[in-house]
């Protein structure tokens, strides 16, 4: 019998909180908890989205992780459901869903910064008033 959305992302949040931390402040497993929770498109896209496996044989998948690589700014503010709706998300659905997955499949983390956003950041844009923190992508591989 095949397991439901909301099983198959539990697991995936389950299986992120257990894994050994690289630093303290990686916040991947709660934001993903939290985005998919919660009515609208961008939110049930969150919680439908599979995890990326075999990234090298799928085009797309590797083409939303070099658009990432090559990104100088991938910082979300501090805002509710950031990975649903952070200026940071693409807005196109197939590139939301495929960074989505990449973040579920574990090629992408999420630490939270603690200090005001930089300047003209994304982060900025999605909290123009400031805070005490933000969140920025980073990839697993370049920790």
């Amino acid at each position: 019998m095949p397991k439901s959305p909301a099983q198959l992302n539990r697991e995936i949040v389950e299986a992120l909180r257990a894994e050994p931390q690289a630093s303290s402040n990686d916040v991947t497993a709660e934001l993903l908890h939290d985005a998919s929770n919660g009515p609208g498109e961008r939110s049930q896209r969150v919680a439908r989205a599979t995890p990326a496996k075999n990234v090298d044989s799928t085009p797309t998948l590797a083409a939303a992780l070099a658009n990432l690589r090559s990104r100088h700014d991938r910082t979300m503010g501090y805002i509710s459901k950031p990975l649903a709706y952070s200026h940071a998300m693409p807005s196109q659905k197939q590139a939301h869903s495929n960074l989505i997955r990449l973040i579920k499949g574990g090629y992408v983390r999420i630490r939270e910064v603690k200090g005001p956003p930089p300047n003209g950041s994304t982060a900025r844009r999605d909290s123009p008033y400031g805070n005490e923190r933000y969140y920025e992508l980073y990839l697993t591989d370049e920790s």
